[in-house]
């Protein structure tokens, strides 16, 4: 095979490669917000109804599937570094003395003039990845302080003042949420032993 035909097949692959990791990302993040506002809606009902031990089970569920959220949102968006990187060096390499206009992972059209953080109807450089790992975190913070405020409650254990009780459940909550992603990452690692790490 002619070495230009093949280093148009491997680009080729890598964007397959990538898009199909894109659209990957975009359907378990609808199944995950689409579970966890099912379960939010069920603790909504129990709480009208004035169930607290099934509130509890219902926030642990909750809390479990927004952790499981964030942790998968982090794994997508190492991937989705992988692949933009992999495709930019690519291009880099190959196309960079290329007048065809075949590079288009590695070139940006105009990164001050589309940037308008202060136009409400323009554009911003935000990343979408980094905001669904802010909202998931934000979701499994939550939801993990409603847990805990509900669990010292069931037990009695919550101080005179609600708002401290509140205030301190988030400070638990952040510092569970911490702890359990951590350990979540620790031991859900894609198994990469067999890949060469190309240190780019």
């Amino acid at each position: 095979m002619d070495p230009e035909e093949l280093k148009d097949r491997q680009y080729e692959r890598l964007i397959k490669a990538r898009n199909f990791h894109y659209e990957n990302l975009n359907k378990w993040l609808t199944f995950f917000y689409v579970a966890i506002g099912a379960i939010f809606a069920g603790f909504c009902t129990l709480y009208k109804e004035g169930s607290p031990k099934l509130l509890v089970l219902v926030m642990a569920v909750l809390y479990m599937v927004s952790l499981c959220a964030y942790l998968s949102c982090k794994g997508y968006y190492y991937w989705e570094n992988h692949w933009i990187i992999f495709l930019q060096d690519f291009e880099r390499k190959y196309f960079a003395d290329k007048e065809d206009g075949l590079r288009v992972y590695s070139v940006f059209a105009n990164k001050e003039k589309l940037h308008e953080p202060y136009n409400a109807v323009g554009g911003a450089n935000v990343s979408t990845t980094k905001v669904s790992l802010f909202l998931t975190l934000t979701i499994a913070t939550i939801s993990g302080a409603i847990l805990i405020y509900y669990i010292t409650k069931e037990i009695g254990c919550v101080c005179a003042c609600k708002y401290y009780a509140i205030f301190v459940s988030f400070m638990e909550s952040g510092i569970l949420t911490t702890i359990l992603a951590l350990i979540g990452m620790h031991f859900s690692k894609s198994n990469l032993e067999k890949l060469d790490d190309m240190k780019l």
